[in-house]
């Protein structure tokens, strides 16, 4: 790989760093306060349904406890609940509750808003041509392994 791939690799990672500090909650976009692993932990169990803390602290690289930690504010504040596994009680599940359901949409609608914005600004053929190259990009990383249980409904 040569010095020029790896110069348009660290503009293109600046240039992500941004977007993703434009499009991160906390900025008004987060009436609950949480944290970004929390918004995480709600994301992983939305796109995964009902989760054991074990599984959940496998794919967030955290302890178990971490998970509980996570989830505690979560659970107080009625976004996601906690039950008992049928075949197994000490296996705990994590769901997302329908008040989380209804958080997690209006986030998206939000960032959706936001992200129309920008793509107005470019101009019909420049914001379409960026979505072929995103979308393409998202393909050849997912074909290198990056993880599917990740992408969004």
């Amino acid at each position: 790989m040569g010095n020029e791939m790896l110069d348009l690799a660290a503009r293109m990672d600046r240039q992500l760093h941004l977007l993703v500090s434009y499009l991160k909650v906390g900025r008004g976009q987060n009436p609950q306060g949480m944290s970004g692993a929390q918004m995480f932990l709600m994301h992983l169990l939305h796109i995964k349904g009902p989760s054991r803390v074990s599984d959940l602290s496998g794919l967030l690289g955290v302890t178990p406890a971490a998970v509980t930690g996570l989830a505690d504010t979560l659970l107080a504040q009625g976004l996601i609940s906690r039950r008992q596994g049928t075949n197994d009680r000490r296996v705990v599940l994590l769901d997302v509750t329908p008040e989380g359901h209804c958080l997690l949409q209006k986030m998206k609608s939000d960032r959706h808003r936001r992200l129309a914005g920008l793509l107005e600004s470019l101009g019909d053929n420049d914001a379409r041509y960026l979505i072929e190259l995103l979308e393409k990009l998202a393909g050849l990383a997912e074909a290198g392994g990056a993880t599917s249980c990740l992408m969004a409904r």
